[in-house]
């Protein structure tokens, strides 16, 4: 047993020496590594967590770093279009036989989180001789909101599945039982707010992008709503805000490669192809694809479409829909081209635009990040939390400040019945989020799988398709598993 958990001991460390996406993970490979030579100084603890951040990079667990669109994939917002078929699962009622997505993020979860508790296990034994407590306490928390967020993916996706807090010792560790979904997320709100107490608002240029306290209280507050805690999801919330370091930046700023890290960012991994090699995959398969549509750095796969729906519910005069997508007529400010409309009756016009690469840069290695929160997310959530606490009026301010932000100015809204505030602010996220992950999480935490998934064109939507099914694989090894609910 020492052996096996020493050659799983080595292979984590030796994903803690590989580059990473942002300066403070550009660390050159060195040395020979052991479980009785690592974790001796500061540098070594911070390769450690330097690691856990490293995953999120193919949080899909796919070659194609970057490319996570499960809330997309399992939402509405999606056209049932070419490639994607075989994953918009309602979408055909699928048996879950081609389990290549679902697979793919149940190992990169594990990993991830494997690599996590390696971290602070690791951290937590080093004496003070070897760490000051500062980086202790914050490497520690670093690691731990990873951990958190690792598992709140499992639940919102799976439904159920282990919960594992710390690296396996013995057979029965080594085949853990799956836990509800509650206790998943009680677990990551632990997280969330152990690594809120150590972690600082902010940090300078060479550790920007580093988990900061606003960042996991933020996720604090977003847990708690699938609890439906409000109001301990409103006072998190309060207290990100009041740390005033975020703010809401030009629509046409959220997410392209040349403004990485903003004042609105609250969450960002990184992707740094020149200095790493590491590619994002996304603007290659979501971004315009027929060459004649924009011409030169904007022609790739284009196996990603939005749905007739999403495009519905745009607003006239929403300027979040030209921001989002490209519309017929738009010129590519990279290549000068307009865009022209694919003649394809069973996709709308537009194609997306949002996250992939459209302004003059090195497209053949793109370096757009991937953004899991903003600043309007916090917002809305504020919103959602204040309304479902009976104090809707005072939700509306929220709610505003996200249409009337800096490149949309769109009218303010009034409202004082709650479930009108509801509707508003599911139609609030839903524009605002479009083509960045959220969708999906939405639809499942609101519990509206019938009112969107159900109405789509062809759907077989069944409640079993609520989660992923868990790996037949995973199933096979370990008799302790439960599958997801409905599987």
């Amino acid at each position: 047993m020492k052996k096996i958990l020493d050659k799983l001991f080595i292979g984590v460390l030796t994903l803690f020496l590989i580059s990473g996406c942002e300066d403070f993970l550009e660390v050159e490979p060195y040395g020979n590594v052991t479980p009785e030579t690592f974790f001796t100084n500061e540098s070594e603890a911070i390769l450690a967590v330097n690691s856990a951040y490293s995953a999120q990079r193919a949080a899909v667990g796919w070659w194609a770093s970057g490319f996570d669109l499960y809330g997309e994939w399992q939402s509405d917002d999606l056209a049932p279009i070419g490639w994607s078929d075989g994953i918009l699962l309602y979408q055909y009622g699928s048996t879950g036989d081609d389990q290549g997505v679902s697979s793919g993020i149940w190992g990169a979860a594990f990993r991830g989180i494997a690599q996590c508790n390696a971290a602070i296990e690791g951290i937590e034994g080093m004496t003070e001789e070897q760490i000051g407590a500062d980086i202790k306490n914050r490497a520690i928390s670093e690691a731990k909101f990873l951990r958190g967020w690792w598992n709140l993916r499992l639940a919102q996706i799976y439904g159920n599945a282990p919960l594992v807090l710390k690296t396996p010792e013995t057979e029965e560790e080594k085949f853990p039982s799956s836990v509800s979904k509650e206790r998943l997320i009680e677990a990551a709100v632990n997280d969330f707010e152990d690594a809120a107490q150590y972690l600082p608002a902010s940090y300078s240029d060479n550790n920007v992008g580093r988990i900061t306290k606003g960042c996991a209280l933020a996720h604090e507050a977003w847990a708690n709503m699938y609890l439906e805690n409000w109001s301990e999801a409103l006072t998190a919330l309060n207290a990100c805000m009041d740390l005033e370091v975020y703010d809401l930046v030009d629509y046409l700023d959220i997410c392209n490669e040349n403004s990485k890290h903003n004042k609105e960012s609250v969450f960002e991994t990184g992707f740094n192809s020149n200095a790493t090699g590491e590619l994002n995959w996304r603007p290659y398969y979501c971004g315009v694809g027929a060459s004649d549509q924009l011409h030169s750095n904007h022609s790739t796969w284009n196996l990603m479409a939005p749905s007739f729906s999403l495009i519905e519910e745009y607003e006239e005069g929403d300027p979040r829909l030209d921001y989002t997508f490209w519309v017929e007529g738009e010129v590519s400010p990279a290549t000068g081209n307009p865009f022209i409309p694919l003649n394809d009756p069973s996709r709308p016009y537009q194609e997306i635009q949002k996250g992939t690469v459209y302004y003059p840069s090195t497209y053949t290695d793109p370096s757009v990040n991937i953004t899991w929160m903003r600043y309007a997310d916090v917002l809305l959530m504020t919103a959602e939390c204040l309304n479902e606490t009976n104090n809707t009026v005072d939700a509306n301010q929220y709610v505003n400040m996200v249409r009337q932000r800096p490149g949309v100015d769109m009218p303010p809204i009034d409202i004082s019945d709650q479930a009108e505030m509801r509707t508003a602010i599911i139609h609030e996220r839903r524009i605002e989020f479009a083509m960045e992950g959220r969708r999906s999480y939405d639809i499942r935490r609101w519990g509206i799988e019938e009112e969107t998934l159900g109405q789509m064109d062809g759907t077989s939507y069944s409640e079993r398709n609520k989660y992923f099914p868990v790996p037949v694989n995973e199933l096979d090894v370990n008799p302790n598993l439960s599958n997801a609910p409905g599987w």
